[in-house]
């Protein structure tokens, strides 16, 4: 990894998972049958759209656990209801970096399994976070990470970025936990296994390993 990206075209309000599922109807129409069309990540990646859009949240990302301790993203997990040229460049930047158990906002919520809410990252540290010059570049402010967390296992994480300062908002958490719970629930129905990466299986330490190793780290 540690590539350099070019800044990511996705639609205004749209993610784009394989198979399009932003242009699939939603909610319960979907049922058992369009639920087995479709990957756990690509569920959540049409929960992301939806809520992206319904909160006004300027960018979504999605990171997943690779096949070592890292959590990872790429275009393909990301959603913009914005325009923002800044923001945009920002969301291809972040699928050069992994993150370790613990790092960063994504692997801190993987840790802790919980929330965790940041109102500007701009008054981090750079150990704090590694993308300092990048968010002050493109203008970045309040970061969040929600876990997505199934049988003590975390299936992924999400996290939302803005560029204006945000409070936390426990109904906006809330609504993105009840958004998650629906993706699941179409997978459980539709008799599918979920699987996600448990902190149990890792040192705490994030050793190097498997998928993502060599990007940057924040």
């Amino acid at each position: 990894r540690g590539r350099s990206a070019s800044p990511a075209r996705v639609r205004k309000g749209t993610l784009a998972p394989k198979g399009d599922m932003s242009r699939q109807e939603s909610g319960s129409a979907l049922g058992k049958k369009r639920a087995t069309a479709f990957s756990m990540e690509e569920l959540i990646c049409h929960c992301i759209a939806k809520v992206c859009k319904r909160r006004k949240l300027a960018l979504g990302n999605i990171w997943v656990p690779g096949d070592g301790p890292f959590l990872t993203t790429s275009q393909q997990f990301q959603s913009y209801v914005s325009d923002n040229e800044d923001l945009v460049f920002f969301a291809s930047r972040c699928t050069e970096y992994t993150f370790r158990f613990g790092e960063g906002i994504p692997g801190k919520a993987w840790k802790q399994q919980d929330s965790v809410w940041v109102e500007d990252v701009t008054k981090l540290s750079l150990a704090e976070y590694p993308r300092l010059a990048i968010a002050k570049a493109c203008k970045v402010r309040t970061s969040v990470g929600i876990p997505f967390v199934v049988c003590g296992a975390t299936v992924a994480v999400l996290e939302f970025v803005m560029d204006e300062v945000r409070k936390r908002d426990e109904d906006l958490i809330e609504d993105v936990k009840r958004s998650l719970g629906h993706a699941l629930m179409m997978k459980v129905n539709a008799g599918l296994s979920v699987e996600g990466g448990s902190p149990a299986n890792h040192d705490g330490g994030g050793g190097p390993g498997g998928g993502g190793g060599g990007g940057k780290r924040s």
